[in-house]
C-alpha cells in the first residue's frame, strides 16, 4: 500500500516538473528586459477579459 502511494506521488511530481518546464520553454521570448511581448493571434484578449 505504501509502496503504491510512493509511486503515485512520484508520478505527479514528475507530470507538475515536465509541465512547468514545457510551460516555461518560451519565457525568454516573452519576457523581455523589462516589458512582455504577448505574441498571439489576439494578444490583448487576456487583457480586456481582465478589464
Amino acid at each position: 500500500m505504501r509502496r503504491a502511494a510512493t509511486g503515485t506521488a512520484l508520478a505527479l511530481a514528475a507530470t507538475c516538473a515536465i509541465g512547468f518546464l514545457l510551460r516555461t520553454t518560451n519565457a525568454a521570448t516573452v519576457l523581455l528586459g523589462d516589458r512582455v511581448v504577448l505574441a498571439e493571434n489576439d494578444p490583448h484578449y487576456h487583457l480586456r477579459r481582465v478589464l
